[in-house]
């Protein structure tokens, strides 16, 4: 108790908190230690008393004082091993060890005990410790003699106080790629990379929950070498910086959860070099931006990248989404709850216009998209703004305005994949094909001797109903319907892939006629 020293980790009543100050406080008698606790609901004051300051708390009411004997210092690595995975080694009535891993139970006497133990432990790849406390290493060599195998260590909320601490126990083990450290508040020490050997071969690190701002993270950052992914959400970060030098082999990083808001940020991670996945779902940002090149062209940022998680952000704009068909090797996107999403009609409009806007996508908030429902989408892309594409001179010579195709960069591109759409295709902006009922002609060309019938849809009807609709009308039984349109010019046949879409999400107008195939 006595050897507790100031910054010294401890738990009390399941609430986590750091040792600030220890000894005498006026007008009470014996030691005390002033804590600051993770949860500042847990405090009752920002560290005075009396009109005395004994130490100082992020939150006013982040602080109290405790006797050391109310408090839990935490155990070694190796005690919490044992607690945790020695579960098969009991006491027989006479006190003697007993294995139970046998048919029948094998008395294990002395050294025979200990390696049967120590042979267990050897054989752990995956360790985790749920509420023993760990606070510290063992001495040199014992954890390597013990479990030198663990491939996968999480010290989840553990009483952890530095990453010293932490090395400690990291060197021991020469095998380890996975390491989960979330809910430890770890001091950052004075020479990283002095550590870096403790961490040589660690691939994934997990850092949520730890009140780390991203500056101690670039600091800490050489101790990784040859870290691939790191996970960071619910740190508070607000705003970034560019890694310089650090972090070069890093391939996925989750930001999840944080407070960034600005398009800098997001640039500053363009440095990235080998960086493929980015998740930044549930932050601020309001939008996005690659001002290095102009519309059509590929930037040069975020070479690697393929998986982009933006939802549950404020963009707002359509000019963000546009802007990320600048990235070279995107073919992964998650974009749901932005306000840019949220003010369409409906959820597979909004689909429509991102797959249309950013042609490299296959795979759109985590469901893939296929050829047919590309094809369509960009389609029904290009009849929406043919209005005002045929406004601003898109028929023309010289082909439409320059404000035209900032508004809409990929447009040309589309035109020149569909060919111009005739007039009596085109659609305004502002109308989506989503009437209430839709007056259709049904059509079965594979069987030409079947007449055309004339019928009412609801707008809203899921193409799987307008499926079992047809079936019972036309009489099919056991047969699987395939649906495509084609519009009143009958120029063009539309697919209609995903049976859980409304009628609505394909741009099918009245007068169009629905092609039945079985």
């Amino acid at each position: 108790m006595a050897m507790v020293e100031v910054g010294a980790r401890v738990v009390c009543r399941n609430e986590h908190g750091t040792v600030r100050f220890k000894g005498q406080v006026l007008q009470t008698k014996g030691l005390w230690l002033g804590v600051e606790w993770d949860n500042p609901e847990r405090g009752l004051h920002d560290g005075s008393h009396e009109g005395k300051q004994y130490f100082k708390c992020t939150h006013p009411t982040g602080g109290s004082f405790v006797r050391l004997n109310k408090v839990n210092f935490g155990i070694n690595f190796l005690l919490a091993l044992e607690e945790q995975y020695s579960s098969n080694v009991q006491l027989d009535n006479d006190s003697l060890p007993v294995w139970k891993g046998h048919k029948k139970p094998v008395i294990l006497v002395g050294m025979e005990k200990v390696l049967q133990k120590q042979s267990q432990f050897e054989k752990l790849l995956r360790v985790s410790f749920p509420e023993h406390y760990v606070s510290s290493a063992d001495p040199e060599g014992e954890i390597r003699a013990t479990c030198p195998n663990i491939k996968e260590l999480c010290l989840t909320k553990q009483l952890l106080s530095t990453w010293d601490d932490v090395a400690k126990i990291t060197i021991e083990l020469s095998h380890l790629h996975h390491l989960n450290l979330s809910e430890n508040r770890l001091r950052v020490p004075d020479n990283p990379s002095v550590l870096a050997n403790a961490f040589s071969n660690l691939r994934l690190l997990i850092l949520n929950k730890c009140a780390i701002s991203w500056p101690q993270i670039l600091q800490c950052a050489s101790m990784w070498p040859v870290l691939e992914e790191l996970n960071i959400h619910c740190n508070g970060i607000s705003t970034l910086s560019r890694p310089e030098g650090v972090l070069l082999t890093l391939k996925r990083l989750m930001l999840e959860d944080n407070n960034l808001t600005s398009n800098d940020d997001l640039l500053h991670l363009s440095h990235l070099p080998c960086l493929e996945v980015l998740n930044l779902d549930n932050n601020r940002l309001t939008d996005i931006m690659f001002p290095d090149v102009v519309a059509g062209q590929k930037t040069s940022m975020f070479k690697q990248l393929k998986q982009l998680i933006i939802s549950n952000n404020l963009i707002s704009n359509w000019k963000s989404v546009d802007e990320l068909e600048k990235l070279p090797c995107l073919t992964e996107l998650k974009i749901t709850f932005n306000p840019v999403i949220e003010k369409e009609q409906d959820s597979g409009t909004a689909q429509q216009m991102v797959v249309a806007r950013v042609g490299g996508l296959q795979t759109l908030n985590f469901m893939p998209v296929s050829k047919k429902e590309r094809s369509q989408a960009e389609w029904v892309y290009v009849r929406r703004f043919g209005v005002e594409w045929q406004k601003a001179g898109g028929r023309e010579e010289k082909g439409p305005s320059e404000e035209f195709l900032q508004l809409h960069p990929r447009y040309q591109q589309l035109i020149e994949k569909f060919g111009a759409p005739e007039e009596s295709e085109l659609q305004p902006s502002t109308h989506i094909m989503k009437v209430d009922l839709l007056p259709l002609n049904i059509l079965c060309p594979d069987h030409p001797k079947r007449k055309p019938i004339k019928k009412t849809f609801p707008s809203a009807m899921s193409l799987h109903k307008v499926k079992s609709f047809l079936a019972h009308l036309l009489k099919i039984k056991g047969c699987e319907l395939n649906l495509s349109y084609m519009t009143q010019e009958g120029s063009r046949e539309y697919h209609m892939p995903n049976d859980v879409n409304p009628l609505h999400f394909y741009a099918i107008a009245p007068g169009d006629s629905l092609l039945v195939r079985w």
